[in-house]
């Protein structure tokens, strides 16, 4: 579940195709005013095996400073993860655990690149394209899974928005994020995190 979250993005806009380099200088600073998020999200599995999508609904908090994620799925069963720094715990029924093993530990380093959009990184893993309101995020070396991350953005408000994200695999099998209620730059307690 940590992997597929791993592609969720902040904050992105614009129009036409840009390379990593351009990108970096055009939005930098837009980017790095996010320092807090909230946002409710929906997360339908479109399955081959399944004729109707998988659909989850749970709420993110996200702090940039502390390097603090909560990703919790409230339906159709309570559970998520937690990031602290580099701490990494489950959470199932309101029981945090800790997450001591290194694919754990490296799927939550991952996430936080996406969420600090670390361009540099990501540049370094993915060949980055713009259409309109969508990043498309493409690997560049074969991926026997993955096919592509598509990220479209609100871009009417004064700091872009993430709407949707769309996870692709080379299987035809897709995860569409879409998230809704979002607030930037809000209050974010140590309360969230617990």
């Amino acid at each position: 579940m940590i992997k597929k979250c791993v592609c969720f993005v902040l904050a992105l806009c614009g129009a036409g195709l840009l390379h990593a380099e351009a990108l970096r200088a055009d939005w930098a600073a837009q980017l790095g005013a996010v320092k807090t998020a909230r946002s409710r999200f929906t997360e339908e599995k479109h399955l081959s095996l399944f004729t109707a999508p998988v659909v989850s609904e749970g709420e993110f908090v996200f702090d940039r400073a502390a390097q603090k994620l909560r990703w919790e799925y409230t339906k159709p069963f309570a559970k998520g993860f937690i990031i602290v720094g580099k701490k990494v715990f489950r959470v199932k029924d309101g029981q945090k655990t800790a997450v001591k093993n290194a694919m754990g530990k490296t799927a939550a380093a991952q996430m936080l690149v996406w969420l600090t959009l670390d361009l540099d990184e990501l540049a370094a893993t993915y060949r980055i394209a713009q259409e309109n309101n969508t990043l498309i995020f493409t690997p560049l070396t074969p991926n026997e899974v993955l096919d592509f991350v598509s990220v479209e953005v609100d871009t009417q408000e004064k700091i872009p928005r993430v709407r949707a994200v769309k996870i692709a695999e080379k299987n035809g099998d897709y995860t569409l994020l879409n998230f809704t209620g979002s607030v930037l730059n809000g209050t974010v307690t140590a309360e969230d995190f617990r």
